[in-house]
């Protein structure tokens, strides 16, 4: 701190930053532009609301705020842990697994929604959440009866990230 003091105090002189080779820094014009006195509160007015000798205080304290904010390691955020949704069809009957390395915090318990392309535009079809079954978190739609193009989608949650399957064509067993 003491050295950034001595620096501004190099730079601008003794007298301060108002005052350099003797001479006022601060506007000396009386009017405005358009011909008339500014008002008190003006900071050419001289009498302003901002005094010149609170100016270097201000920047003092600035400069100290700047230098501990670059001083002190910004935190990174963890890193949010992979996620991996998948489906598969057997006819019309639509089911798959979320998959992650943080399995309790990343794959149970997640809703799964389930589009289909309507035009190419994704519709909201089905939604699951996932349950433990055999060692994996599964979900499972149902018999849906309908044919098309279909894709699952996980939102990413805090720490976990989401991910979208790919897409699949679901046809009727006939």
């Amino acid at each position: 701190m003491r050295s950034s003091i001595h620096a501004i105090v190099h730079l601008w002189g003794k007298d301060g930053p108002d005052r350099q080779g003797g001479r006022s820094v601060w506007p000396t014009r009386r009017t405005t532009r358009r011909g008339r006195a500014p008002s008190k509160g003006h900071p050419s007015s001289g009498g302003g609301s901002v005094a010149k000798s609170t100016i270097l205080p201000l920047l003092l304290v600035a400069g100290a705020l700047t230098a501990s904010a670059t001083l002190v390691p910004a935190q990174a955020a963890p890193a949010r842990a992979e996620v991996t949704v998948t489906i598969t069809a057997q006819g019309t009957d639509m089911s798959g697994v979320v998959k992650s390395p943080r399995p309790k915090r990343c794959a149970a318990d997640r809703t799964v929604k389930v589009f289909k392309l309507v035009g190419g535009e994704p519709h909201l079809w089905a939604t699951d959440t996932t349950d433990l079954q055999n060692g994996r978190y599964a979900w499972s739609t149902g018999n849906t009866g309908t044919e098309g193009r279909f894709f699952a989608k996980v939102a990413r949650k805090a720490g976990c990230r989401g991910d979208v399957s790919p897409t699949i064509r679901v046809r009727r067993n006939d």
